[in-house]
């Protein structure tokens, strides 16, 4: 993502025994890029690729025809160890797009293949070591986790999740309101959600309430959860709120938020209209859209 990662994303078709590939046809596809990001599952289909790179171009050819299919096994291949030339001409790509701009132009299935790519393909980027020991770690279990190699530890090392909460607050009388809130930096009209990270031993609602309370100065009481979304960007996971406020006081933290305000359903209309959305796609608008839609 960023127009700094470039990644190509494979399928791979199912066979009746139900192989996995090898660790040594592991090895030859890590030997493109690295190391496989996401795992090979159940796949015999081209098990030698002893070819390499010609393989690489015949199996792209081959996921276009059984993509749609039940069985698919999907790994991904981070380039970005390559030169740009060298990465664009083994992906058989003209150009690096930002992995969010491609979303909108994805189904489903492809778009979460994408988004599971993208996330462990960076947390392999950054659990090159043990944590523990601070030895080099190596890939395990086709790339769903790495082992420490120190002497004496062998810890096991999975992906990790940082989650993080996103809420619509509402005033607590008429009209209806909700609130929205301007960050440091942002443009003068620049509103939004107020979100944050979820803490350690923090339930999802205490982080809202707390969240609310720290940035702008609003007490919350009812919390309902909408919904989620994975946020690979690096590893979010944004969990969705509808919240009722106690008060319509509101103190800013001018640490994080500059401003924070109560908006109507026509003002907070206007003022959407008034910003076109860059994206459709984040859970942020997907709960402002379902606020609106309740009402004047």
């Amino acid at each position: 993502g960023g127009g700094t990662r470039t990644v190509a994303v494979i399928g791979l078709g199912r066979t009746d025994d139900g192989d996995f590939l090898s660790s040594e046809d592991m090895e030859v596809l890590g030997s493109l890029a690295g190391y496989i990001g996401i795992a090979i599952q159940n796949a015999q289909l081209y098990r030698r690729l002893e070819q390499k790179i010609g393989e690489f171009e015949r199996l792209k050819e081959f996921h276009e025809n059984i993509v749609e299919s039940v069985h698919i096994g999907i790994f991904a291949v981070d380039l970005s160890a390559l030169a740009a030339a060298a990465a664009l001409r083994l992906a058989g790509a003209s150009g690096v797009t930002d992995t969010r701009s491609l979303y909108a132009a994805l189904g489903a299935q492809r778009a979460a293949a994408v988004t599971y790519a993208r996330g462990l393909l960076r947390w392999h980027r950054d659990q090159g070591f043990c944590g523990e020991c601070g030895a080099p770690s190596q890939v395990q279990a086709g790339g769903h986790q790495r082992a420490c190699t120190g002497p004496g530890c062998g810890r096991l090392l999975f992906p990790r999740i940082e989650p993080a909460i996103i809420v619509v607050v509402e005033a607590p009388g008429p009209p209806p309101r909700c609130l929205l809130g301007r960050h440091r930096g942002a443009a003068a009209d620049g509103y939004a959600l107020i979100a944050g990270f979820v803490d350690i031993g923090e339930s999802l609602e205490d982080a809202v309430r707390r969240e609310v309370g720290e940035e702008a100065g609003v007490g919350v009481g009812e919390v309902r959860y909408c919904g989620s979304q994975a946020w690979p960007f690096p590893a979010g996971l944004m969990a969705g709120f509808r919240a009722r406020a106690t008060s319509d006081a509101i103190a800013v933290d001018h640490d994080e938020l500059e401003e924070a305000r109560w908006f109507t359903r026509p003002e907070l209309a206007a003022h959407r209209a008034a910003r076109p959305r860059t994206h459709g796609d984040s859970i942020g608008t997907f709960l402002l859209d379902a606020w609106l839609a309740e009402g004047d």
